[in-house]
């Protein structure tokens, strides 16, 4: 039993992004709670809490290397019998849920209920036929009791909201320069007024705002992962340039001024900070100041 093996942490060899670490550590530390082996349960928690970003900065760092990971398959030469499909080196976001829940460490549960999200509920961890890509990631539905289920459901719908309010008059007010800005648009003009005139809209007055709001169709637009992935999509904004849709556009304006473009580049990670503060709100819960 491991439990009486166990001397120092060094005892136990846990792989990173195992995503049968939560379930496989469970038993172990249920054990050492009742004989009051705190080091121990300490030691597993922990390792289970690293395999989840709890900032931006290292959900950013995560995106980045799964997606290197993607492309080693490609330039290393691997055999395709010898790649890992992505649901075994990845961390399994409802057998984190469950464990979070279990053993008190919520500040793992905003990254997990988020990657929950951008899960296709048809891809399920106990039917592999589901995810027969080697790069779609799973979820072992089954582990996710009622509350827990109301939470993905309720969270996913206020990213969608969130989503849907991102192209709206206070985001074109703090990027677009006043000239650049529609009145029609102006968060300073009252919105009864707004809505009264009717008159006078003609976007491609205003090529700036024609472009942002182009660029907000691209990477919200309905049919992309994006939309399951707001974090993704507004990053795509910082080079919005590069977005196939404002490239090959029959737009001749292709890039904001300088001063909306230094504004929109300020903008995007504000708002992306905006949002993964907003997580825990949205998947309803509570989780203490991150330590790091």
């Amino acid at each position: 039993m491991t439990i009486v093996a166990y001397s120092s942490d060094s005892d136990i060899k846990i792989p990173r992004w195992d995503p049968k670490t939560p379930i496989a550590v469970s038993p172990t530390i249920r054990i050492a709670n009742k004989y009051l082996v705190d080091g121990l349960h300490k030691y597993l928690v922990q390792k289970v809490q690293d395999d989840w970003p709890l900032t931006l900065e290292d959900w950013d760092r995560r995106e980045a290397e799964i997606e290197v990971m993607g492309y080693a398959e490609y330039t290393s030469g691997a055999l395709p019998s010898s790649r890992k499909p992505l649901a075994q080196a990845v961390p399994e976001p409802a057998s984190a849920i469950h464990f979070a829940l279990e053993f008190g460490c919520p500040q793992i549960l905003p990254a997990a209920f988020y990657q929950l999200s951008r899960t296709d509920v048809t891809d399920d961890w106990a039917d592999p036929v589901s995810y027969s890509s080697n790069w779609m990631t799973p979820a072992r539905w089954s582990l996710l009791e009622a509350p827990d289920l109301l939470r993905h459901l309720r969270g996913g719908k206020r990213l969608l909201q969130y989503t849907a309010s991102v192209p709206r008059d206070v985001t074109f007010t703090a990027v677009l320069c006043e000239a650049c800005l529609p009145w029609w648009e102006d968060a300073a003009v009252h919105e009864e007024v707004r809505w009264e005139i009717e008159d006078g809209r003609d976007a491609e007055e205003y090529p700036c705002y024609a472009l942002l709001v182009r660029i907000f169709a691209a990477v919200f637009r309905e049919t992309t992962p994006g939309v399951r992935d707001p974090l993704k999509a507004l990053k795509e904004c910082v080079d919005y340039e590069k977005i196939p849709e404002i490239a090959r556009g029959s737009s001749s304006t292709k890039r904001l001024c300088s001063g909306c473009d230094w504004a929109f580049r300020e903008w995007v990670p504000q708002a992306r900070q905006e949002l993964w503060r907003k997580l825990p709100e949205y998947f309803d819960v509570e989780v203490p100041s991150p330590s790091r």
